[in-house]
């Protein structure tokens, strides 16, 4: 079927969701290393972490109807890719390890997909916090990664997205100092394979954010999971 040039085609499942569930949102995307280095206990200790804060997401009604998840992958596939679902209707992925770190296209990706996502909410006069982005790597990105740093730094000073890079052991931090934004949080460490500590201080910060107003000053919680130098 064709469309005459400019005519709005509504999205019926986009028309459904938004008149069944008008609240605020807020978004988030998890960019998830799943290359070679991730295979055995690291990758089904992520798998595990993903589903408790599934699970925390969902026992908590406010935020069920409040966040939006998606996620990137980058791995043995390149860039894996998992559309906004409601946190009520989200199911999580199988996480399977292989391959390098394209890094930067899961970023790149992920940043086009919280766009998309906010056109959506603009277009259905949905009001939403700002985006966060988590990014999760055990390792070194691939070359190519500086034009992902570039528009992240950007788009954190323009204040579309609040990204969070954490390193899980192995993980090259230096490099991961030099993607994130400038004056941004910093990166942190993973303390050994503590990912679902990680992913339930995921799911309470999202849930501070789903329950507050737009631009509000956050009160997160301490990041027990978080790597302390001695």
């Amino acid at each position: 079927m064709s469309y005459p040039e400019n005519e709005h085609v509504v999205n019926l499942e986009d028309e459904v969701e938004y008149a069944d569930n008008p609240v605020q949102r807020t978004p988030a995307v998890l960019a998830l290393d799943t290359s070679g280095s991730m295979r055995g206990r690291p990758i089904n200790e992520l798998q595990n972490g993903v589903h408790a804060m599934d699970q925390a997401l969902k026992a908590d009604e406010r935020a069920s109807m409040s966040v939006d998840l998606a996620i990137t992958t980058f791995g043995h596939e390149g860039v894996g890719e998992y559309p906004f679902k409601n946190a009520q209707d989200f199911i999580p992925p199988i996480l399977t390890a292989g391959g390098t770190t394209p890094l930067g296209p899961a970023g790149m990706k992920a940043l086009d997909m919280v766009e998309q996502k906010k056109q959506k909410y603009r277009e259905y006069g949905i009001a939403y916090t700002r985006p966060w982005l988590f990014i999760i790597t055990d390792g070194a990105p691939n070359p190519g990664w500086q034009s992902f740093a570039d528009r992240l730094n950007l788009e954190y000073e323009q204040k579309k997205v609040l990204p969070f890079l954490i390193g899980v052991q192995g993980a090259n931090m230096e490099m991961l100092e030099r993607i994130a934004p400038t004056s941004g949080p910093r990166p942190a460490r993973l303390d050994g394979l503590r990912f679902v500590d990680l992913f339930e201080y995921i799911s309470v910060s999202l849930s501070i954010a789903a329950n507050s107003t737009p631009g509000a000053q956050l009160a997160l919680p301490s990041p027990g999971w978080a790597h302390v130098s001695v």
